[in-house]
């Protein structure tokens, strides 16, 4: 059923100027339309987001992995859900969709746990440095502190996966970001900012915006408000996001596509050698 899908903007549902279509490249059907966010609703959202920053990120860990494990369950319960409409958006079989959100909902609740560990403040003691006199009676505390603004370009062949990746990390460490998922699979990217916001994620903090490289993208990497560029895609995109945002001072990781050799032993079963690597390069688009 044809259904039109609005933008989420600092957690309110926003409509652009254009709509995107959203089809099935198994049946090539119409199965959604989205609406197009451009640089204006862009750069709203990295206000926002900005803006939420300053409050979020004094919140405490506990309070902000509570969302985590709300939007674990939220996403466990409908699971069924979103695995059928990342199914009529990617094409991808129904099995495979399954494991992919069974995934997402495990990695919400694990960015909410691995925080608690990753974000407590360590003790050295300097004593081994002899200069400023008086180490051996002193000792540092060492903290992370949140970066700012991040935002998140996601590829089409992992929506849900690459959402909870890229997102659920970053909001638990109290980040805010602005999330451009691929025009082809903006479906999922879109419900699951629904969840999250339905988990008690606090307005401004997370905004999804589909929409073309060249405006959403564009404006995520140049807009110095943003801290950080998190990517999924072709290596050609990713190295010129990468020097592009460093050079602006961003933080940058990057994982870009490759065609990797593979290694078979002699002693190796050459029958399931065959399956595993014609599967791995083939099985959705490599």
């Amino acid at each position: 059923m044809l259904f039109l899908v609005t933008l989420i903007l600092g957690g309110e549902k926003v409509r652009g100027e254009r709509v995107i279509k959203v089809l099935n490249p198994a049946t090539e059907e119409v199965v959604g339309e989205v609406w197009e966010a451009g640089r204006e609703e862009t750069r709203r959202a990295v206000d926002l987001a900005l803006e939420s920053f300053q409050i979020f990120s004094r919140l405490s860990i506990k309070d902000r992995a509570k969302v985590l494990v709300r939007a674990s369950e939220i996403l466990a319960s409908r699971s069924e859900e979103v695995a059928r409409l990342l199914t009529t958006e990617s094409g991808k079989p129904i099995r495979d969709s399954r494991v992919e959100v069974s995934r997402a909902v495990q990695l919400f609740r694990i960015a909410a746990e691995e925080a608690r560990i990753v974000l407590e403040g360590k003790t050295f003691r300097v004593d081994g440095y002899e200069y400023p006199p008086g180490n051996e009676r002193r000792l540092v505390l060492s903290l992370r502190e949140p970066l700012g603004v991040v935002g998140a370009i996601l590829p089409f062949n992992f929506p849900a996966n690459s959402f909870a990746h890229k997102v659920a990390p970053n909001l638990v460490v109290g980040n805010t970001v602005v999330v451009k998922p691929s025009s082809s699979t903006p479906l999922t990217a879109l419900l699951m900012g629904e969840i999250l916001y339905q988990a008690g994620l606090p307005k401004g903090t997370l905004s999804v915006l589909p929409g073309g490289g060249d405006s959403v993208g564009e404006e995520l990497v140049s807009n110095r408000k943003v801290s950080g560029i998190t990517f999924t895609g072709s290596t050609p995109v990713g190295t010129s996001i990468a020097s592009r945002a460093v050079s602006l001072g961003k933080r940058v990781m990057a994982e870009m596509g490759g065609s990797d050799p593979i290694i078979v032993l002699e002693d190796a079963d050459l029958d399931k050698a065959v399956q595993v690597s014609v599967r791995a390069r083939f099985e959705y688009a490599g």
